[in-house]
């Protein structure tokens, strides 16, 4: 099995990305504390960087496949004992891990913010813990749901524009009906965290139906995205 030694690689290529993007959150929030008086105020300005990371990140998941077909390196790399399935899943794996400590570093550094106002004495250790790793799957997703589209994008030697736009909207269409498919899952709820002080609100419920929604298109549209760069790239 190459991945391991092939994650190894793409997230040393990933350390400047990863030390930029979390450089640039925390001087945000820095900026932030220092301007805002309120800890509420402050952590509904703390979805901008959130923001950026998961924008980041995406634009990311795009450019690590793109270069290496621009510059024609995956074909100095399929001719090592790997195949492409494997060159493509380490890529996404590097990026998902990349996402997930960006998201959940990003909500350590908020919580350690918030807790430095004095009208909030504390923020649960238990409870910071499953927001920041609740934050970091949610790049899951992000990477995902559009992984298809940029896939074609990226290898399609005519319209790619036009065929990446065409797969967008078709994988949209097709989870939309998964999403109404497991409707019936919509009343059960998990309670990730759930935390009120002076001025925060903080109750983050998640329905089965998001979980189970987001697991299966998640998991096909990786796959869906590897195969159409296979296809794509072959004729």
């Amino acid at each position: 099995m190459n991945i391991p030694k092939l994650l190894s690689k793409e997230l040393k290529g990933l350390r400047l990305h990863f030390l930029v993007v979390l450089s640039v959150n925390f001087l945000l929030m820095a900026y932030f504390r220092g301007k805002i008086g309120s800890p509420g105020s402050f952590l509904a300005f703390s979805s901008i960087p959130f923001t950026i990371l998961y924008v980041a990140i995406f634009i990311q998941g795009y450019h690590v496949i793109k270069k290496e077909f621009d510059s024609g390196t995956i074909y100095f790399l399929l001719q090592l004992p790997v195949s492409l399935e494997e060159v493509l899943f380490s890529k996404f794996l590097a990026v998902f891990i990349e996402g997930f400590l960006l998201a959940f570093l990003t909500s350590i550094i908020t919580a350690v913010f918030i807790t430095s106002y004095h009208q909030v004495p504390s923020f649960p250790a238990a409870q910071t813990f499953k927001l920041a790793v609740l934050s970091g799957l949610v790049t899951f997703p992000v990477l995902t749901v559009f992984y298809p589209a940029f896939s074609v994008k990226t290898v399609a030697r005519r319209s790619s524009g036009f065929l990446a736009f065409l797969t967008a909207i078709v994988t949209l269409y097709i989870d939309h009906l998964i999403y109404q498919i497991l409707s019936p899952l919509k009343g059960i709820t998990l309670n990730f965290a759930s935390y009120h002080v002076e001025g925060i609100f903080v109750n983050v419920t998640v329905s089965l139906q998001i979980l189970v929604f987001y697991a299966i298109i998640g998991i096909a549209s990786l796959f869906g995205g590897i195969w159409a760069i296979k296809k794509f790239n072959s004729l």
